[in-house]
């Protein structure tokens, strides 16, 4: 997956407190990535998943490994989305069917749908879908707030992937903590050998 997306984050009263524009490159076969954060049109920060571990970049600090429970934590978000529900088919996954539940009342609007826990590795997953079978939230943990809950929306298909144009990431309380909108999404996309060379 190659694409950039627009980051905002909101404080306790709903407000837009900063946004952020993202370039991501993921390679779901060989669980590696590259995220750079943008300061206007230049890179300020690249956050890399690579084989040999998890490390940020900086102009201003060079490259510093991350330590090992955010690496492990950012190995896990391979097991999130449509390609971590895609996972409970491999052999050795369990998949739990935990039935209907509801995870959040935003305004009377309620979120609710079956529930499947998928293990897969070291990784677990809790996912929502709608009655038509489709990928609607999930919940999982971001330090230091917990186990918070993905709501997708917009959803377009995408090289046979139904794929959110909208997440939409809420605290347990129900809080807006911040929104992922799509600006532009490739699959399958071929990538430089140097894709994930971390700079020394």
């Amino acid at each position: 997956m190659v694409g950039t997306a627009m980051m905002e984050y909101y404080d306790v009263e709903g407000q837009v407190v900063s946004k952020i524009t993202t370039e991501m490159v993921v390679d779901y076969a060989t669980q590696q990535s590259r995220q750079s954060l943008l300061d206007g049109d230049k890179v300020a920060t690249t956050i890399y998943v690579t084989k040999d571990g998890a490390f940020t970049t900086s102009a201003q600090s060079g490259t510093v490994p991350m330590p090992a429970k955010e690496t492990a934590n950012m190995r896990e978000s391979f097991y999130y989305g449509a390609p971590g529900l895609l996972k409970g088919e491999l052999p050795g996954s369990v998949l739990k069917n935990l039935g209907n539940q509801t995870w959040l009342d935003l305004g009377g609007n309620k979120l609710s749908g079956t529930v499947l826990e998928i293990t897969s590795k070291a990784a677990k997953g809790t996912f929502m879908l709608n009655n038509k079978g489709e990928l609607i939230a999930e919940r999982y943990p971001i330090a230091p707030v917990g186990d918070t809950i993905s709501v997708y929306s917009q959803r377009y298909v995408l090289d046979g992937v139904l794929t959110p144009k909208l997440t939409a990431v809420f605290a347990p309380n129900g809080m807006l903590l911040f929104t992922i909108t799509d600006t532009g999404a490739k699959a399958n996309q071929k990538l430089a050998p140097d894709t994930f060379v971390v700079p020394e």
